[in-house]
């Protein structure tokens, strides 16, 4: 339970200094997007090696060899299927589109025939 508290604790006393730097007025939105891109694209991954790199050994790494091949395996499932799944969307869309311009086409026609006869 302390390990816990003193995580959040860490948590609770970062968000607190930007939320004060915030009311300052000294964090635009332009600043924070590069806080955050930093944040996201390095410091969180340095910490998850950080904290693996501790616990794991090369036994453990000799155990779990099959996990990345699972997640390869899994991503490639997934992209194939989305090429299916947004080859079909695009038909679905295109014939929308054909069907949508067709119906105008034909309410304008209509329109005009009608404002025709009543203008003769």
């Amino acid at each position: 339970i302390i390990s816990g508290l003193y995580s959040v604790g860490k948590i609770l006393i970062v968000a607190s200094g930007g939320a004060y730097l915030e009311m300052r007025g000294l964090l635009n939105d332009s600043s924070q997007k590069s806080i955050s891109t930093v944040v996201s694209q390095l410091f969180i991954p340095c910490l998850l090696f950080s904290n693996i790199s501790s616990v794991i050994n090369f036994e453990k790494l000799l155990d779990l060899w099959p996990l990345p091949i699972f997640a390869i395996t899994y991503m490639f499932i997934g992209f194939i299927s989305s090429l299916f799944i947004a080859k079909s969307y695009s038909l679905i869309i295109k014939s929308m589109l054909f069907i949508q311009k067709k119906f105008k086409k034909s309410n304008y026609n209509q329109i005009n025939n009608e404002n025709e006869s009543h203008n003769n």
